[in-house]
């Protein structure tokens, strides 16, 4: 597996054509114990931020507590508001490493290729939510890895891709190594500069 394209889904794209199911679900809290942080250095006090959007901050505490799928995306809204960077998301996935999947993770991580670790990936997602679902899509030496929210009704959604495309690059420098480089990010809301931004800068920090 060469080459590795990371990208959130275009209306219509195959993924996005499942059954999709109307109502809550869950996010495992993960990665988003860095938001307070990030929210302090970006200069704003978490616990305002937090309130607006109904986070108790005891829930950002641990990483394997649970939070409404639909909370998590409401508290990235608020955070980008709040700190006016609307690249929030982007921000707050570019800090999400294999270690906030948990025991996903470290089997990740110990899988004998990076194949294997991202099928691993889109087998057992639904453990850290019942609302999105990583896949990977496999063509001659391409592989693409993407993520897709198969719920409707989902508040401040563009978010959430955010935080999954930021976090893919991440994945992928954490299993293939350092000098590792997406041939391609596709993000719908974003410039070919942004897009351009976070293959360069993602998970150097």
């Amino acid at each position: 597996m060469e080459r590795v394209r990371c990208m959130d889904p275009e209306p219509g794209y195959p993924q996005a054509e499942r059954a999709r199911a109307s109502g809550g679900g869950f996010q495992r809290v993960g990665g988003l114990v860095e938001v307070p942080g990030l929210l302090r250095e970006l200069g704003c006090s978490p616990e305002p931020v937090l309130s607006r959007a109904g986070v108790d901050p005891a829930v950002l505490g641990t990483a394997d507590h649970r939070i409404s799928y639909a909370a998590a995306t409401t508290l990235l809204h608020e955070c980008a508001a709040a700190t006016g960077r609307h690249d929030f998301g982007l921000l707050a996935g570019q800090r999400w490493r294999l270690a906030h999947l948990g025991t996903l993770g470290a089997v990740m991580k110990s899988a004998p290729t990076v194949g294997e670790a991202l099928q691993l990936l889109a087998t057992y997602q639904h453990r850290n939510s019942d609302v999105g679902a990583a896949f990977v899509l496999q063509q001659d030496e391409f592989a693409s890895l993407g993520y897709v929210v198969y719920r409707q009704g989902v508040p401040h959604l563009a978010y959430a891709y955010d935080v999954a495309m930021a976090f893919a690059c991440n994945i992928l420098r954490e299993l293939a190594g350092p000098r590792w480089r997406a041939t391609e990010v596709l993000l719908s809301r974003y410039s070919r500069r942004m897009r351009d931004r976070i293959v360069s800068t993602t998970a150097r920090r």
